[in-house]
């Protein structure tokens, strides 16, 4: 804010604003996740099983929460036909979803946040379910964590107010020993403070 005195240069009141008080800091929770597991050979909906190198009888499980989906090829099965019978809801059935994410895999996800999806069988690994990529489990849900004072924000905040108060400090005392000169060879008399506020 500036002020000016009749015939004088301006001086400049400077207003210095106290540190914020102690910053708390919560971890959101999160919700439970459903198990996803993504193969990694990259197919069609069109790609041919035998292509794969399964042949006709060979088969690849789906299993999650005790109930196992079961497809055997006949030996002119396609994916298609693989994420459809892994997609047919049966009460026997694994309650898994099967789709193809953008790069060609597939990608079993679990109908549930509680089951685990596990795939197995000879062919699996033929799908890019090899063995160290068969089993996937939901992610729980997590509770927020407890408000908690964070002391090094508190005390980086009151650094950062103390050295950017410094030059404050310093500029104001620059202008207000310019200003009591001002005030002194007009002949103006009183404090600074009285003539400023």
């Amino acid at each position: 804010m500036k002020c000016e005195s009749a015939g004088h240069a301006p001086l400049i009141r400077a207003i210095v604003t106290p540190p914020s008080k102690t910053n708390t800091s919560t971890a959101a929770a999160t919700k439970a996740k459903p198990a996803v597991g993504t193969g990694n050979v990259s197919v069609s909906v069109s790609t041919p099983l035998s292509t794969l190198g399964i042949p006709s009888g060979g088969s690849v499980y789906v299993s999650a929460n005790g109930n196992t989906t079961t497809f055997t090829s006949n030996g002119s099965n396609t994916i298609g036909d693989l994420l459809s019978t892994i997609n047919t809801q049966l009460p026997d059935n694994a309650q898994v979803s099967a789709t193809l994410n953008s790069r060609g895999d597939i990608v079993l996800t679990s109908r549930n946040t509680n089951d685990q999806i596990s795939v197995n069988g000879v062919y699996a690994r033929n799908i890019g379910f090899a063995v160290g990529n068969q089993t996937f489990k939901p992610t729980p849900a997590s509770k927020p964590a407890a408000p908690a004072a964070s002391s090094s924000t508190s005390s980086s905040s009151s650094t950062s107010s103390k050295s950017s108060t410094a030059g404050l400090e310093s500029a104001f005392t620059e202008n207000s020993t310019s200003a009591a000169t001002l005030l002194a060879a007009s002949g103006a008399s009183g404090s600074l403070v009285n003539l400023i506020a």
